[in-house]
């Protein structure tokens, strides 16, 4: 009976234990209707720098309903 010896290096064992990259993700839903005065200081309470130190992507939507007013804009 023959038998296989694998011989790994400390590297390739540091390669082959090391954890996985773990990507955080955020999605920030704001849905809005008529609120062009209102919009922009909602934007700017989000913890952008802050997520992003803790190692967060973040992606923002802001869910425009037919709004009269220049909320899109």
């Amino acid at each position: 009976i023959a038998g296989v010896c694998i011989m790994h290096t400390p590297l390739e064992l540091s390669r082959i234990n090391a954890p996985m990259p773990v990507t955080k993700k955020i999605a920030i839903i704001i849905p809005c209707h008529n609120e062009q005065h209102g919009i922009g200081k909602v934007l700017r309470a989000i913890p952008h720098e802050a997520l992003k130190h803790h190692g967060y992507t973040t992606q923002i939507l802001v869910i425009d309903n037919n709004s009269t007013d220049r909320t899109a804009a």
